[in-house]
């Protein structure tokens, strides 16, 4: 877990200073701070890339995604995501790829792979994964192309995919920065990526803040369940928005959109928990402020 000790709030890895940051929460054993100039929000403290991905194989295999959820119902959903989001901007799935290869980050067991054959990707299909058991198990059963390697250590043709994904992987990296350069890098110019993060601004973030600072920090439960430490950044559309136009990209689009919990998981809730949580999340779609960021972006033409 990310070291708190004097209780500073690291560096803005969209602003790359710590110029504009404070903490705006302590947990004891982590920190959570803001940037005032963009929006980020994110642990403070070092962040130990073997320890994350440790935390990452336990929050989605161990007691995560594969437990809680149907992960075919959640592979169609990403599939449905996709096209939605490019098509709002304006490059439509049929006749993206021609042909190019397509690369899934985290891509698990490959199930989202799966459903992206499926949907007609006429070009070859990659994921990369740091669970070596969900990719050999992914390989087996798809005959999909699945290598256990954190994407940072990939042997991948930079310039060689038309089409880059990514769900719910970029708040468990230490250095997002370099993971989102990372993809542009992968893209060919002109192909397109699509990521998936948990949104900062929801109502279940701001009433669990005003909890804590209403008791004056005695009240944590409920911001430290969702400011969980297997998290490690929480983007605005403003702060995602300005990470990846100031590494290049172009046609960036976003959305908002609701989670995989309230949308399939509210059946392990007990009715007055579902209630509430349901009437939060309408509430959320209401305002526009859903709790997932929905973004495509592009690699610059050549």
């Amino acid at each position: 877990m990310p070291s708190s000790a004097g209780r500073a709030p690291g560096i803005c890895q969209v602003c790359e200073t710590d110029r504009h940051a404070a903490v705006i929460m302590d947990f004891g054993d982590y920190v959570v701070s803001r940037c005032r100039r963009c929006g980020f929000v994110y642990l403070g403290g070092d962040r130990d890339r073997a320890g994350e991905h440790g935390r990452y194989r336990k929050d989605q295999f161990t007691d995560g995604y594969l437990r809680l959820f149907d992960p075919e119902v959640i592979a169609g959903e990403q599939v449905e995501s996709l096209r939605g989001i490019l098509d709002r901007a304006g490059a439509p799935l049929p006749g993206l790829g021609d042909g190019a290869p397509a690369l899934d980050i985290g891509c698990a067991r490959g199930w989202f792979l799966r459903g992206l054959r499926e949907a007609g990707w006429p070009g070859p299909l990659t994921g990369v994964d740091i669970s070596r058991e969900m990719t050999d198990w992914g390989r087996e059963a798809f005959g999909l192309d699945l290598r256990a390697t954190p994407v940072e250590d990939a042997s991948l043709p930079s310039g060689g995919f038309g089409l880059v994904t990514m769900w719910d992987v970029l708040e468990h990296v230490p250095d997002p920065r370099a993971v989102a350069a990372r993809i542009l890098d992968l893209l060919r110019p002109g192909g397109w990526a699509v990521i998936e993060v948990p949104a900062e601004r929801t109502l279940f973030r701001v009433l669990s803040r005003l909890a804590y600072r209403a008791t004056g920090g005695r009240l944590r439960r409920p911001a430290r369940r969702i400011y969980h430490p297997t998290h490690l950044s929480y983007f605005t559309a403003g702060s995602l928005r300005r990470l990846l136009a100031g590494l290049g990209a172009e046609g960036i689009t976003l959305r908002t959109k609701e989670a995989h919990v309230t949308r399939f998981g509210l059946g392990r809730y007990r009715w007055p928990a579902r209630a509430a949580i349901r009437t939060v999340s309408l509430l959320d779609r209401a305002l526009g402020m859903e709790a997932k960021l929905l973004c495509a972006f592009r690699r610059p033409p050549a």
